[in-house]
Formats: C-alpha cells, sequence, structure tokens
C-alpha cells in the first residue's frame, strides 16, 4: 500500500505518513479536476488530511519561506460557522473538509507590491487540490468569504485568504 512520505509541515513539526496508493496521474487529475458545489457525507481520515497538507508544502513559494499556515477543519459545528462567513454557500457545510490557506507576514511584498502570502497561499492551495483529485476527492475554491468573520471563528491572527472543499461529489 503506497509510499512513505516524510511530512515536514508547520512549526517544523516532522511526522511519518503513510501515503495511500494515488491511481490518478497529474495529467487524468488536471483533467478530472472541477469545482464541486454538491458533497455527500464522508469520513476524510487524518492520515488523508496530512497528504493535502504535504502536497502544499511541496508548492513553490514567494521567497526561500512560506507566507502562509493552512487550518484544516472537519468539525461540523465549526464548518456550519465557517459557512455563514462566506454568505451562506451551503456547500461549505457539506463538504468533508474546510482547508483554509492564512497568510502570514503581511508587511512582505513583491517588487510589484503584491503579499507574498496571496501568491505562497494560491500555490499551495493549488497542490492540495490536485493531490484531493488524485486521490478520488473533487474541491472547489471558496474567495467569497468575509475574512475577519473567518479569522475570529478559527481564533487565528492569521489572514484568511483562500478556502478549499474537499469531499466527495453526490
Amino acid at each position: 500500500m503506497g509510499h512513505w512520505f516524510l511530512v515536514n509541515w508547520q512549526r517544523k513539526r516532522q511526522m511519518e505518513v503513510k501515503a495511500m496508493d494515488v491511481h490518478l496521474s497529474l495529467s487524468n487529475a488536471l483533467i478530472n479536476r472541477k469545482s464541486c458545489r454538491s458533497y455527500k457525507p464522508y469520513e476524510i481520515t487524518d492520515t488523508e488530511i496530512d497528504l493535502f497538507k504535504w502536497a502544499a508544502n511541496q508548492a513553490p513559494h514567494a521567497s526561500p519561506h512560506r507566507h502562509y499556515e493552512l487550518i484544516c477543519v472537519k468539525d461540523q459545528i465549526t464548518k456550519n460557522k465557517i459557512c455563514a462567513a462566506c454568505m451562506d454557500q451551503k456547500y461549505v457545510s457539506d463538504c468533508s473538509v474546510v482547508m483554509v490557506f492564512c497568510g502570514t507576514e503581511e508587511d512582505k511584498t513583491l517588487r510589484q507590491g503584491h503579499p507574498k502570502y496571496v501568491f505562497d497561499s494560491a500555490a499551495a492551495c493549488m497542490c492540495s487540490d490536485l493531490m484531493a483529485v488524485s486521490m478520488g476527492y473533487q474541491t472547489v475554491w471558496i474567495g467569497n468569504f468575509i475574512p475577519e468573520s473567518v479569522k475570529k471563528i478559527l481564533n487565528t491572527d492569521l489572514r484568511p485568504t483562500i478556502i478549499l472543499l474537499v469531499g466527495k461529489q453526490t
């Protein structure tokens, strides 16, 4: 069953994650990837979530350091609160896991004036997205949300930038 990856993510925490067989190639993941707004109840394991995080950490970033952190939510009550902060887009509550990519170091910008965390969050989100699709899940990116509300719900000082929903399509 699969490969072993050494995952090194947030706070330099090291953990071994047994990866499951990935049945789709990158090209198939790109072909099969679509925005899904209808999810059925399904439990995504912590091991699978660790693979999504691992994929995010493989993304390129705007400087030698990442300018994002990732917060994953499986708890239904918290997902319902995030749903409200996402203008009541029902599928936010229905998905299996809500992945919130949050910017760090808001004052760090590129020469063009764009915050580094925007680029880092987007690249990490795409890598997690493709990993999820390669594992048989569907996803959708959420950009229409109230950052201050999500920040309060997650009890974080970080800036929510992108929300990725992952689950099994109905």
